[in-house]
């Protein structure tokens, strides 16, 4: 088992030593691996990849559980959810959004569940309705700062279709700035400018396309 996040243009990867997948990560360039046993020794390693300049960090641990407790420990958590939409035509939703390609989604409001936040925003941001929930797809892991405190926002994507044919409309006033149904054959252009965890989503739900 591992948890995959994001950081600035770093990865930093929570896995339990043992794990097979760790002969895959090895082959990553520029990975640091760093065992760890106690509590001040993931509390060091955090700093560690704070401190790195573009090196991906794999921090391990025997108990993978205890890893993610005394990580995540360290930061606010927040959750949101979002979709990958698919129409009739089998074209992919997408966003544009301070000057890169997204899919949409946004954080969960009180008492609200993963599934209902996830139509929710796509139908906010981008005027999309009439959507059909499939199934969940994966979740992805990004820190970041704001206000002077260290956020770790976890992300719940679910597969949806719809049988929308209107015209989206971008939320502006979430700097969503166009919209676009995109085909397999033409994902080059936002895959090429879009961040690490879209692609991860795409990954896991393309294969249904």
């Amino acid at each position: 088992m591992s948890v995959k996040i994001n950081f600035n243009d770093k990865t930093i990867f929570l896995i339990q030593q043992n794990d097979i997948s760790l002969e895959s990560i090895a082959a990553i360039r520029n990975v640091i691996f760093i065992p760890t046993k106690t509590h001040e020794e993931i509390l060091n390693a955090i700093e560690s990849f704070k401190d790195s300049s573009s090196t991906d960090i794999c921090i391990t641990h025997e108990d993978v559980d205890f890893l993610k407790k005394h990580f995540f420990s360290q930061f606010h958590i927040i959750e949101a959810a979002g979709g990958l939409v698919f129409n009739r035509k089998k074209e992919m939703l997408f966003i544009f959004r301070r000057g890169k390609w997204d899919l949409p989604k946004g954080k969960m409001e009180t008492d609200e569940t993963p599934e209902i936040c996830a139509a929710r925003e796509i139908e906010e941001e981008t005027g999309v309705n009439q959507l059909e929930l499939h199934h969940k797809i994966i979740e992805t892991y990004h820190i970041y700062e704001e206000r002077g405190q260290q956020i770790l926002k976890k992300t719940y994507w679910f597969y949806f279709t719809t049988n929308f044919e209107g015209t989206p409309k971008p939320q502006i006033e979430e700097d969503i700035s166009s919209i676009s149904w995109i085909g397999k054959k033409n994902l080059e252009l936002p895959l090429s400018n879009t961040y690490d965890s879209i692609i991860d989503v795409i990954d896991k739900g393309a294969p249904i396309f």
